[in-house]
């Protein structure tokens, strides 16, 4: 009890602290710092093996890599400079400048990072559950605040030649007092960058209403949940009306990366 208290007022505080200064990014205080570092943070040499697993992975003979266009590439690279570009002082390091991009054939929704900007999303994630651009930002935003911060959790790492979706998601999946969090980086990042910060909640909702969907990426139901009840309180403690409402203002860009998906779903199949 006395843990979750502490976690709401370093939610309430850091979010006091960025309305009121929107010009730095830092902990409010010596505490809040120690408790964001203590929090599931890599070592540079556990985050250096985590990485070397994407290798590992895209050999495994059942992951199915979608071809891109250059244009696509360039489309999800360009998302990620906005976004660093906006939060100068959160992302520091010089992967930021674009990352690296998987987009794996499943029809299971899935989205995973790798310290190294390495993202990894599948195409029925985008396809059936990314709706719109806000949403791929949102998804994108969270995953590469965990990449730069290196918040992966420590697991062993057993090298068996190959590793599965659901053994890699296994290593990356966050804790959910994490994850609570993570979802404040996310909101002030996405606000930064002028991108709907709101939309953090819809994916969280998403995964909420989709539960069996999304079971080897959530730990649980109550989990999820919770996670959605401790972000709308951290955007009262804003004093923000919270719109379930999703805006559709998604570029062309957008559409052309779900063509190319499409495209290569129909190929696949024939």
């Amino acid at each position: 009890m006395q843990f979750k208290k502490r976690l709401l007022l370093n939610i309430l505080l850091t979010a006091a602290f960025f309305s009121g200064c929107s010009s730095f990014w830092q902990p409010v205080n010596q505490n809040e710092k120690e408790f964001l570092e203590k929090i599931e943070k890599s070592s540079k040499d556990y985050a250096d093996q985590l990485e070397s697993l994407s290798l590992t992975y895209l050999k495994n003979p059942e992951v199915k890599e979608v071809r891109l266009t250059k244009r696509a590439k360039s489309y999800l690279k360009r998302l990620i400079k906005v976004l660093t570009a906006n939060n100068e002082l959160l992302f520091k390091r010089p992967e930021s400048q674009g990352g690296e991009f998987h987009i794996i054939h499943s029809k299971l929704p899935f989205v995973f990072s790798l310290p190294g900007y390495k993202f990894f999303l599948s195409d029925g994630l985008i396809l059936d559950y990314l709706k719109n651009e806000s949403l791929l930002q949102a998804v994108l935003t969270k995953e590469a605040i965990k990449s730069d911060q290196l918040i992966y959790p420590r697991k062993k790492i057993i090298p068996i030649g190959y590793i599965t979706t659901p053994e890699i998601i296994s290593l990356t999946r966050l804790r959910n007092k994490t994850k609570q969090v993570l979802n404040t980086w996310t909101f002030i990042a996405m606000k930064r960058a002028s991108w709907d910060p709101f939309s953090i909640l819809n994916w969280i909702q998403t995964q909420n209403k989709n539960i069996l969907d999304f079971s080897f990426q959530i730990e649980n139901r109550r989990s999820i949940a919770r996670e959605e009840a401790a972000f709308r309180s951290f955007v009262a403690s804003r004093e923000v009306k919270i719109s379930d409402e999703i805006l559709e203002n998604s570029s062309e860009d957008f559409y052309h990366l779900i063509r190319v998906l499409k495209r290569s779903n129909v190929k696949k199949r024939y």
